[in-house]
């Protein structure tokens, strides 16, 4: 506005000094100014002045204006150009990812390519293959025809070795000794199959072969236990019932469900029978034999495992005292605590051995050739009066 100032005073100068100027070339170089018509021409050129200065100040609004809407416009192209290249960068990175993309199917496309290709060849080789399995044993039909006769000759087998499969109730294998508890008890029968052939004889299978196989007994019987493990090898066989003889053949390792120890190798010679068919509960008779020795090897074993802990203690007192591992009585009477134990380890191997013999005297009866004619606590007298005795 100051610079504005100048210009309107600068301009009422100039257009005096014109006026004068005019003047004295009028009167031919006599300088006569009427004061009145100078005014006039004064305010005149003051009006125009105002004029002027109005017209500026209309175009420099204008102006300012037109500057207003250029920097807006700026701004908005400013932004949209932002957007621009904010779109350019994203199409940047599609292209990108595309090309990516491109390439990674390129990759599967050659891929599935060679894939194809040894799908190809196996198809060949497998119709080669088939052609030539065709060629030697004869199409499917054939094949079919072939399956046929093979099932009538297992049917007509089977029925030649109908006639060998008896039923038996009770036999010595399913004595009430606990061995095959729980899935097999004396209160259960079974079909045998006897004299089966060796391929019959699987693991898992359950076998009745002669005691003295495995143990020297004077008083044998056949005994029913699990096939473990089967060995096609060459043993030497001396038993009781069978002559000596060295050959190969199957030999079964076996055991009883319950017994925590396998019996032995059984020879296929040796095999009576094995179990085609279980009869669950179908001797409830036997009830009472198989409780009788079921709780009498019960109170065995936990009499053997009193004993064993006792024991362990009893040697660990006495290694502490540095006494010899042989001498059975303590070695020194000083300690209570040695004392103790010496005479709790006596008292668990007198009631082990009371345990032991009732156990045994139950197993020889579930053995007996008529159990089920005895009843009563058979055993438990004289273990009852034994325990009295020897722990008192």
């Amino acid at each position: 506005m100051s610079e504005g100032r100048h210009t309107i005073t600068n301009r009422r100068i100039a257009i005096t000094l014109l006026c004068l100027l005019i003047a004295l070339a009028a009167g031919g170089g006599y300088l006569y100014i009427d004061e009145r018509t100078t005014r006039n021409h004064l305010q005149q050129s003051l009006h125009d002045a105002d004029q002027a200065l109005a017209v500026e100040r209309e175009a420099r609004k204008e102006v300012e204006i037109h500057n207003l809407t250029l920097l807006q416009d700026n701004t908005a192209l400013t932004s949209s150009l932002a957007g621009v290249n904010a779109q350019l960068t994203t199409a940047a990175d599609l292209e990108t990812q595309l090309r990516s993309e491109i390439e990674n199917a390129a990759d599967r496309y050659a891929t599935l390519t060679k894939t194809k290709d040894s799908i190809d060849n196996e198809r060949r080789e497998l119709f080669a293959e088939n052609q030539t399995l065709i060629a030697t044993h004869g199409d499917i039909a054939t094949l079919e025809a072939k399956k046929l006769d093979v099932l009538s000759a297992i049917a007509a087998l089977e029925d030649r070795r109908r006639a060998l499969i008896i039923p038996v109730t009770h036999t010595e294998g399913f004595a009430c000794t606990g061995s095959m508890e729980p899935k097999i008890t004396c209160l259960d029968t079974a079909t045998w199959l006897t004299n089966p052939e060796p391929h019959e004889v699987v693991v898992g299978s359950v076998i009745a072969f002669n005691s003295s196989v495995c143990w020297d007994e004077e008083d044998t019987s056949f005994i029913a236990h699990r096939v473990i493990d089967i060995d096609v090898r060459a043993r030497q066989v001396d038993y009781r019932h069978l002559p000596q003889f060295y050959a190969r053949q199957n030999n079964y390792l076996t055991k009883g469900d319950a017994n925590p120890d396998t019996d032995c190798w059984v020879p296929h010679a040796a095999v009576a029978a094995y179990i085609i068919e279980l009869h669950k509960n179908t001797r409830p008779e036997n009830a009472w034999l198989r409780d009788s020795v079921n709780a009498a090897k019960r109170d065995f074993f936990r009499a053997l495992d009193d004993h064993q802990a006792k024991y362990d203690h009893y040697v660990e007192l006495r290694n502490l005292h540095n006494c010899p591992a042989r001498v059975s009585q303590p070695c020194t009477r000083s300690d209570t605590d040695l004392i103790r134990a010496f005479n709790a380890e006596e008292r668990a191997s007198t009631i082990l051995d009371i345990e032991r013999s009732h156990y045994t005297c139950w197993i020889k009866v579930a053995r007996s050739s008529s159990p089920s004619t005895l009843h009563g606590d058979i055993c438990g007298i004289n273990r009852d009066f034994l325990l009295t005795q020897r722990t008192t």
